[in-house]
């Protein structure tokens, strides 16, 4: 199985240029974010390539703020209540297991950033009371 560093390489195109100009800076993850361990493993990164023409992903996995996301009680967004059972039971799996795998976080100019890959995880986090979590950070360039 592949860890995140390794599934990044699949899809991080080299470049010459600095790091892209965001509207929102986030700081490299250290092997703990939220009280969690980050997880190597990486879910979906093949949503990236599926979603984007023109993208750059963000070198490291970085330590995103809750309150970036917060506007709304994230939780109200899933109406299923198979998705809010989901969202319970994964609070707990990381609760117990004191591990997160991180999302993946689009930077756009229009919408502003959101979550590509991770909202049952986002949801998760967000009824443990975690301040912030890990996310792999890909600016659209559209």
């Amino acid at each position: 199985m592949q860890n995140w560093l390794q599934k990044i390489s699949q899809f991080a195109e080299p470049t010459e240029t600095a790091e892209p100009e965001t509207e929102v800076n986030y700081p490299l993850a250290g092997p703990m974010v939220g009280g969690l361990r980050v997880s190597e493993d990486m879910n979906n990164m093949s949503s990236i390539g599926a979603s984007f023409e023109q993208y750059e992903i963000l070198d490291g996995i970085r330590e995103v703020p809750m309150s970036h996301f917060t506007s709304a009680v994230p939780h109200d967004n899933f109406q299923a209540r198979n998705d809010i059972i989901r969202c319970q039971d994964l609070a707990e799996e990381i609760r117990d297991s004191g591990e997160i795998m991180p999302l993946i976080v689009v930077i756009d100019d229009e919408p502003g950033p959101y979550i590509l890959e991770g909202g049952h995880r986002f949801v998760a986090l967000y009824l443990l009371g975690i301040q912030s979590f890990p996310a792999l950070i890909v600016v659209d360039e559209d």
